[in-house]
């Protein structure tokens, strides 16, 4: 559903405004961004790079940061904090810092 949503720049396909209550449905819920931050952006830090993101003022600077921004916006706020992001949030090196500046370049 979220490549659907990503190559839909009205941003109508409609995806859950909040995490449900329940763990699995929650995780379903947060999966699709990990994946574009991580897949797509090709962040190895999603919880470093948001954080620098989010530091910058949260520019949408690129529709994979747009649909982000849109649908998990209002919860990212937590997500820095939760090491599930990735398993190694923080341990990733030096490389992970000079990636942050900018997102991978779409494959389109």
């Amino acid at each position: 559903m979220v490549w659907r949503a990503l190559s839909d720049p009205t941003r109508t396909l409609a995806i859950p405004a909040a995490p449900p209550n329940d763990f699995d449905r929650t995780l379903g819920w947060w999966a699709p961004c990990i994946d574009l931050m991580i897949y797509e952006l090709g962040w190895q830090s999603p919880a470093r790079a948001l954080t620098k993101w989010m530091g910058a003022g949260r520019p949408p600077t690129d529709v994979r940061l747009s649909l982000i921004e849109t649908v998990w916006g209002r919860h990212l706020d937590a997500m820095p904090q939760r090491r599930a992001v990735h398993p190694k949030a923080g341990d990733d090196g030096p490389r992970a810092e000079e990636q942050l500046d900018e997102p991978r370049k779409p494959c389109r």
